[in-house]
This record gives C-alpha cells, sequence and structure tokens, in this order.
C-alpha cells in the first residue's frame, strides 16, 4: 500500500512538472539573469568582445515595485458571519492575533521572500506550520502557528495540474521539494527512524537542470513534503431551543446530545455535510518516509502568489518582471561592452612624427614612458633642417551618435516593460514638473497593481489557512496576545466558559466557531498613516487663528498622537486636558471617577445662563408686584379721596358754610379744590 502511494505521489509530481516545464524553465533563467549573471549563451555568437560588463538596469526596477509594494500593505480582516455581538468580539480576538502572527520575523522573511519570486519569476510561495511554544521542553503541548519561506518556488513548489484557481484553494494535492546535502539526508533520515544504510533514493527532476544553469550540481537528495485533502461525509443532527438558536452535532455525539435535550433543544433536522480533512507525507525518490499524518485545518499549508498568471491553451502560464526586460537589457550590456572593449584596445592619442624627428631619442615615445620632457632632432645627420613640430595625431576611439542613440533606447526598453523613467532617479531633476511626477508615479502605480492585487489573493489565502489551523489547535481555555491598528498589544481569554442570560453554559470567544469571511485591504502601513495626518493637522494649525476654539483641539491630537515618553509632564498634562473636553474616553476607573466628580462640580455650580434668565424672571415678577401696587395704592387713593370728601362736608357743616348739593352731586374736581382749601383752615 506504502509503495502504491509512493508511485502515485511521484508520478501525479512528474505530471505537475511537465504540465508547467516550459514556465518553470523560462522562470528558472529569469532568477539565474536577474540575480546572478545576465551574460548567458543566448549572446555567445553574436558577441566577440573580451570585455563583458554587467550594467544593471533591472535590479533597480525590481527594487522600485518591491519597495512600492512593501510601503502599502496588504492587510488580512476576518468578517462575522453575522451581527451578533459574540462573532464580532471573535471577529476583533481573531484579527487581532492573526495581526499579531504577522509582526514575527519568521512571518515577514516568508512574505519577502515570496515577492521576491513573484516579482522576479512570476511564482513565490510560502508554507503555514504548526509548532511547539517551547521545543525544548516535551511537557508543553501549546502550539503556535509560524511561517516559513519557501525559497526559489518557481522550481520546487507544485500543486494538482486540475487545480485552476490562482489560490489554488481548489487542488486536491501540493507538494515543496526541498534539496539537503549527503549529512542533512542522513540526518532527516534518522529523525525518523531509518537507518541511511538502508536507503538508496533517486532524485526528482527539478527545472534546476536547465541548460541556463552555471556550475554543476553537487551531489543533492530531494526530499517531497506531499499534502492530500480528503474529502469526506459526515451526518449531523440540526437543533433548535425556543428562542430559536441553532446548534449543529455529529450523530455520534449522543452526550453532547443528552445535554442539549436537558437545555431544551429540539431536533428539527437531519443532513449530511461535506468535511474536509488535509494529510502530510514526507517521501524521497525511494519510498515514503513517513506519514499519512493528519495536519492542523481543512487547506493544503501553501500559499502561492503569482506575477503575471495565465492559462495557454489549457497549460498554466506565469511570468515576472523579469521575462519580457531580458532582451533590451542584453542589447544594454552588449552595447556597453563594445564601447568598453573599444576603448580599452585602442590606444591612446598619440603623435605622428618622421623618424629623423626622434632618431636617438626612440625611449621617448615608448608606450609607457612617462618623462618631464621630450626630446627631438632639429637637424638631419648631415645638418639639414628638419620639419618642427608635430605632423599630426593619431586619434583614440570616440563613441558615435548612434551607439550613444542604441544605448538610450536600450535602457528606455527596459523601463517600458518594468516601471515609469520619470519615477526613480530622474523624478529630482529640474525638468520634471510636479503634475508630470504625479502622472508618472500613477502609471508606475498601475505598474505594480497587478502584482499587488495577486499579492492580495495570496494574503487572504493565508487568512483562510491560518483560520481553519487556529480554530483546531486553540482549543482549551487560554490567554492569548493580540496586537491593535496601531501595534499596541494586550491579553485576551479565549475559549472561557461561562454562562449566557438563560443559564445555559456557554464559552466566550469559541475559536470552534471561527467559521468568518476573510477579506483584504491594501493601504499604507499605520506609521505611515499616521505620519501623514501629523502633517496635515500641522497645516491645519498654522491656518487657524490663535483664538480659535478648534486651534487648541487640533494641537491636543497633534501632540497626542506624537511619541512622547510616558508619565512626563507634558504627556500628563495633554492626557488630561483630552480627558477634560472630551477628547478620548477614561481609561482606567480613576479617571472615570474623576470625571464624575468634575461632572457633578459642574452641575452643582451655577450656570450663567441661568442666572441671567433667573434675573430677568425676578425682574418680570418685581414688575408685576409693582403694578399691582399701582393698582392696590389707586385703589386706597380713591377710598381715601371718598374719606377727604366726607370730611371736608363735615367740616364744611361745622364751619357753618352753605352747602346746598349732597354728596353725590360734589363735582370731583370742585370737591378736591374744597379739600385743598379745608387742609389750609
Amino acid at each position: 500500500m506504502s509503495q502504491d502511494k509512493h508511485v502515485q505521489i511521484k508520478a501525479s509530481v512528474d505530471k505537475s512538472f511537465v504540465n508547467t516545464q516550459d514556465t518553470r524553465e523560462r522562470g528558472a533563467d529569469d532568477w539565474m539573469f536577474a540575480h546572478f549573471n545576465q551574460w548567458d549563451e543566448t549572446l555567445e555568437e553574436y558577441s566577440d568582445n573580451e570585455y563583458r560588463g554587467q550594467f544593471d538596469i533591472i535590479t533597480r526596477q525590481l527594487r522600485q515595485v518591491k519597495g512600492e509594494m512593501l510601503a502599502n500593505p496588504v492587510s488580512v480582516k476576518f468578517r462575522p458571519s453575522d451581527n451578533s455581538p459574540d462573532k464580532k468580539k471573535l471577529s476583533e480576538v481573531l484579527q487581532g492575533m492573526y495581526r499579531a502572527s504577522m509582526r514575527t520575523n519568521a512571518a515577514k522573511e516568508a512574505v519577502d521572500v515570496g515577492i521576491d519570486c513573484q516579482v522576479s519569476t512570476g511564482l513565490g510561495a510560502w508554507r503555514i506550520t504548526t509548532e511547539y511554544e517551547d521545543q525544548g521542553d516535551n511537557t508543553i503541548t501549546k502550539q503556535m502557528i509560524t511561517r516559513k519561506p519557501i525559497h526559489e518556488a518557481n522550481n520546487v513548489v507544485f500543486f494538482d495540474s486540475q487545480a485552476k484557481r490562482k489560490d489554488k484553494s481548489d487542488a486536491k494535492w501540493g507538494c515543496i521539494l526541498t534539496w539537503y546535502t549527503d549529512e542533512g539526508y542522513d540526518d532527516l533520515i534518522r529523525d525518523y527512524g531509518i537507518d541511511p544504510e538502508d536507503r538508496n533514493p533517486s532524485t526528482f527532476k527539478t527545472p534546476e537542470t536547465s541548460y541556463v544553469f552555471p556550475w554543476t550540481h553537487a551531489e543533492r537528495h530531494y526530499i517531497g513534503e506531499y499534502y492530500e485533502v480528503e474529502e469526506k461525509k459526515k451526518k449531523v443532527f440540526i437543533l433548535r431551543d425556543q428562542s430559536g438558536q441553532v446548534e449543529t452535532v455529529g450523530i455520534r455525539q449522543k452526550a453532547k446530545l443528552a445535554e442539549l435535550a436537558d437545555y431544551g433543544f429540539d431536533v428539527v433536522d437531519k443532513k449530511e455535510i461535506k468535511t474536509r480533512e488535509v494529510y502530510k507525507y514526507v517521501l524521497d525518490g525511494q519510498g515514503i518516509i513517513d506519514g499519512p499524518t493528519k495536519i492542523a485545518g481543512k487547506h493544503i499549508p501553501i500559499v502561492p502568489v503569482f506575477g503575471d498568471w495565465r492559462f495557454i491553451e489549457g497549460q498554466e502560464w506565469w511570468e515576472g518582471m523579469v521575462r519580457r526586460a531580458k532582451d533590451p537589457q542584453r542589447l544594454h550590456n552588449m552595447s556597453f561592452s563594445f564601447i568598453a572593449d573599444q576603448v580599452g584596445r585602442t590606444p591612446r592619442r598619440k603623435p605622428i612624427m618622421s623618424p629623423e624627428q626622434i632618431k636617438g631619442h626612440e625611449h621617448f615615445y615608448m608606450q609607457d614612458a612617462d618623462y618631464p620632457y621630450y626630446l627631438m632632432n632639429f637637424f638631419t645627420d648631415d645638418g639639414q633642417p628638419l620639419p618642427q613640430g608635430i605632423t599630426s595625431y593619431m586619434e583614440g576611439p570616440t563613441i558615435s551618435g548612434t551607439e550613444t542613440q542604441f544605448l538610450q533606447m536600450t535602457e528606455k526598453a527596459v523601463q517600458d516593460v518594468t516601471v515609469t523613467p520619470l519615477v526613480g532617479q530622474n523624478a529630482l531633476s529640474d525638468g520634471v514638473t510636479e503634475g508630470q511626477l504625479r502622472l508618472a508615479n500613477a502609471q508606475s502605480q498601475m505598474q505594480t497593481f497587478m502584482y499587488q492585487d495577486n499579492l492580495s489573493t495570496a494574503m487572504r489565502r493565508d487568512g483562510e489557512i491560518w483560520l481553519s489551523i487556529a480554530s483546531e489547535i486553540y482549543d482549551e481555555e487560554d490567554q492569548v496576545i493580540i496586537m491593535k491598528d496601531d501595534d499596541s498589544t494586550e491579553y485576551v481569554e479565549i475559549n472561557k466558559t461561562a454562562f449566557d442570560k438563560r443559564g445555559m453554559p456557554a464559552v466566550e470567544n469559541d475559536m470552534s466557531q471561527a467559521s468568518l469571511e476573510v477579506y483584504t485591504d491594501i493601504g499604507p502601513r499605520f506609521q505611515d498613516l499616521k505620519q501623514e495626518a501629523e502633517r496635515k493637522l500641522g497645516d491645519l494649525i498654522n491656518g487657524l487663528a490663535p483664538n480659535d476654539p478648534m486651534r487648541q483641539v487640533a494641537t491636543l491630537t497633534l501632540v497626542n498622537m506624537m511619541d512622547i515618553p510616558t508619565d512626563t509632564p507634558l504627556e500628563k498634562w495633554v492626557s488630561q486636558q483630552m480627558l477634560d473636553q472630551g477628547l478620548r474616553e477614561p481609561e482606567n476607573e480613576q479617571e472615570y471617577m474623576a470625571m464624575i466628580q468634575k461632572q457633578q462640580a459642574a452641575a452643582n455650580q451655577p450656570n450663567p445662563m441661568v442666572m441671567v434668565a433667573q434675573a430677568e424672571m425676578t425682574r418680570a415678577k418685581a414688575d408685576v408686584m409693582s403694578a399691582q401696587n399701582d393698582q392696590a395704592n389707586t385703589a386706597i387713593n380713591a377710598e381715601n379721596a371718598k374719606s377727604k370728601r366726607i370730611q371736608v362736608l363735615a367740616q364744611a357743616e361745622k364751619y357753618g358754610a352753605d352747602i346746598s348739593k349732597t354728596l353725590q352731586e360734589v363735582d370731583t374736581e370742585q370737591l378736591d379744590n374744597a379739600i385743598k382749601v379745608a387742609e389750609r383752615v
């Protein structure tokens, strides 16, 4: 059985290699051309130069594209399948865990190597594996997810020939070939408990044996790591309780069924679902060394990243930036080398003189002669005068206008298939306007966009593989470290047992429920965004008036964004000011209580507007009271006037005055006058 499986695996790898052999051999040629030697057999019959220089234009363009991709990294994000608070919280935790895993040196190296191969050959890759946190302690069972680089993925990574998707998510198998020296191979075999004397493996054929490889291969042993997906059918019960919560339980999980039944769940459906399991084999040319071994996750843990990728007549084809830049680069090297060869072979500018002029002084004019002065004859041996001075010169080599134009054409041809010429070294020249530079940058980004977009596809696949592995290896209650967008970290608990509102057992941050949608976003890194925000805030502050309230808010925000050492007076003052003005939330209980106390004190202190309103109300009440008093005084005055009338009449009778009119007929005005007279008496 093991030997049959070994034959089947070798046949699958050979078939995949045959289907992509031409592409892989061209990719291997591209890799050597870009990073090792640009003089290959292609130009042997066209150039007889003794000097063959390498005037590299491609490397500069490759570095520029890779730099733009690294400056705008791809962010992998997780979206919950529903809007439940538990799923949202779980997606945030997983997002932080994934971000922390990508900040490690191993992950950075793996992705950087993949990008280098992607841009150069058209195919890069990295693998995702699990390791125990402490390799030296056998009692530690806690695992972590790591990434490892795959060098020269064009030569050593193979997938199912029937897989048609760019991320290879539809592949049934994937394989990585790794070469070992004799000593390395023997050590590996011993680790698996096999005596190296018992094996005589043959090797896999690889594209490294293409005609462009510049050195003889030492003895190598190729080891294949073969991953195979097995799809299995599984019967499950669908249960639902009165609140509508749904649970899925395997048909053989009787204990789980009984537990849910006790909490009011009823079986509402029964169906058959498909599950995926991945098994790993380790093999050499002779047979299977180890396996099959089930690994965590449900995806092949190999992440491919393509450059320019397509299918042509049913065969998969990929290429990087180097492929179409090789011919103009070759011509550029050949042209420069031809000119350098001419200069090296042609002697320097020399004077032409008659033999009689230098007779006896020939040693002054030898090739390597260097004297402070030179001698020449003015007369022949018989006294005849000789011509004075140099007759003419033998000129050195010159570069024709055609050769200069040809060099410019070859350099432009390389740039046309890589990046825009204005972007790079010429961007700071005086002749380039700001508008031209923006246009060139936009064109350069379009050149890079295809590689960036394909990297986004690979990173999305990386997130899917990581998520499926995490949901299996993080199966116990534990504390994990998460990283936020601003690179700050904190610890959170996962798989924590608790009870929900109905009193049923529940698990907080349940990793087994990590069925989330994975998507990507491309943009500048957080630090770049932070620097850009700081620059814009500075411009905003400079444009605001000193007494503008927004100026203080912008200034506090800008200072808060700066990397100020903690516990310094400036940091404390800015933090307190932002808290007092409501620009940030309290970060601890002490700040929260201080904020509440200030709010209560502010509530007890009279508000100036309220005081003005109260004053107005008091004034209005006073006006009303004054009006009422005036009305009362008027009534009193009327009563007093009547009393006066009676008093005056009485006095008039007392003093014997002749009053002929009755009280009711007394004229008011006359009565008032009479009162005044009576008062004077």
